[in-house]
């Protein structure tokens, strides 16, 4: 996992603005159990494009893996 990890961050250096890059880091961050960094990267990117699908994909992925299930139903 850590190498996915790595490689999802790479992919956000070379490029921050790229949604694509920001939903594959938060969901490696949600699948290595770092769901707190998921949803602060998931919140960030949704700022500059809040219809990115796949980023609230993630972020409901994210609040569901705490337990958190009504934020995860309006993500």
């Amino acid at each position: 996992m850590r190498d996915a990890l790595g490689e999802a961050r790479k992919a956000v250096e070379v490029d921050p603005l790229s949604q694509g890059a920001n939903a594959a880091e938060a969901m490696v961050l949600t699948y290595s159990g770092q769901h707190d960094a998921a949803i602060r990267r998931c919140l960030e990117s949704l700022e500059l494009d809040p219809n990115f699908i796949e980023l609230h994909y993630a972020l409901a992925i994210a609040y569901q893996a705490k337990g958190m299930f009504a934020e995860a139903v309006e993500a």
